[in-house]
């Protein structure tokens, strides 16, 4: 198990995590967003553990898309270490452009993205009663969740970025509102960031300090009622804009356009690096390795596949790596 800072979402609050296994890096696959979406949110469906009140599963559809990538950043760190590569094909000449980065660096950048969003969105203040947001166009809104991204995932792009938009719209706040800038949040921000990813994810042992582990309010959204009723009047442009700003301001998503340079014709391109993706792409990328070790435990061990594939990935890691020095052993003598 290993847990997962939510800080900035909530002060105080954690997830927690089981280890992924054989049968979650088996279901990865390379397909298009909308079987990310998917996959990412099975993942955590799989992995999060209960929590008071019997929201473990369930609760992990109504996180932010923001906590999200929170967790899915720090599953990628537990399971691959701070080091992000990939490959994409250049646009101009399809060679092989390589990509690596770290953790750190795109916790930056989008801290960055996100500091810019608050520049232009001016004052944000949250509902009393933790509703929602309301900033300078005076329009209440929510922060949308896994469950929004998947009811508008089908949708072309346009489309499913307005679905998504009116998803989160709410009607009049009947409560006043207390000032709360997201200068506080991006503090949060700024000191969440001085550590990477890796480090915000420990073993938690404490079985009381687990049962009393709440998934962070913020990060999930609340559920419909007459207060959080979508609202029915239509949008202009300005306002369109400025919703996105401050949702970028208060909940910056682990997905930026990163700037490569292909050394083969030195044609520069925009890329778009999203964390879900690459925690995918990752496992793909080891799909031949985890063949191999069910191979080698199948024949030392005479376990089923279904047995070897339940293991935890660090014991599986650790028994394969008994199996080879004991081979070793036995050859050298």
């Amino acid at each position: 198990m290993f847990t997962v800072d939510l800080t900035h979402y909530h002060p105080g609050s954690r997830m927690y995590l089981r280890e992924i296994s054989g049968r979650e890096e088996l279901s990865a696959s390379i397909c298009d967003h909308a079987a990310t979406c998917a996959w990412t949110a099975d993942i955590l469906r799989c992995l999060t553990l209960a929590v008071p009140g019997g929201r473990a599963a369930d609760a992990c559809w109504q996180l932010s898309l923001a906590a999200r990538d929170e967790v899915l950043i720090a599953l990628y760190s537990h399971t691959f270490g701070c080091d992000i590569e990939g490959q994409v094909h250049c646009a101009h000449c399809d060679q092989t452009i390589a990509m690596a980065f770290d953790v750190a660096t795109f916790r930056t950048e989008v801290a960055d993205s996100a500091a810019a969003a608050a520049a232009r969105a001016g004052e944000l203040r949250r509902l009393t009663d933790r509703d929602g947001f309301v900033g300078t166009a005076e329009i209440p809104f929510r922060l949308p969740t896994i469950e929004d991204q998947l009811a508008v995932a089908q949708l072309p792009p346009e489309q499913a970025a307005e679905h998504l938009l009116q998803r989160c719209l709410l009607s009049e706040p009947t409560a006043p509102l207390t000032a709360n800038h997201h200068a506080d949040a991006h503090n949060s921000t700024d000191a969440h960031n001085s550590t990477d990813a890796h480090n915000s994810t420990d073993a938690h042992n404490s079985t009381d300090a687990h049962n009393n582990a709440p998934i962070d309010h913020v990060a999930v959204a609340p559920a419909r009622s007459a207060r959080t009723a979508p609202r029915t009047a239509p949008l202009d442009d300005a306002q369109r804009h400025h919703l996105d700003d401050a949702m970028a301001a208060l909940a910056p998503l682990f997905d930026i356009d990163v700037q490569l340079s292909c050394g083969a014709c030195g044609a520069n391109q925009l890329t778009r690096v999203e964390i879900g993706a690459h925690l995918c792409r990752a496992l793909v990328r080891e799909r031949e390795v985890l063949m191999r070790e069910v191979h080698l435990l199948a024949t030392s061990y005479h376990w089923s596949l279904a047995a070897i594939l339940q293991l935890p990935r660090p014991q599986r890691h650790r028994l394969v790596s008994l199996v080879q020095q004991e081979r070793s052993a036995r050859w050298m003598s």
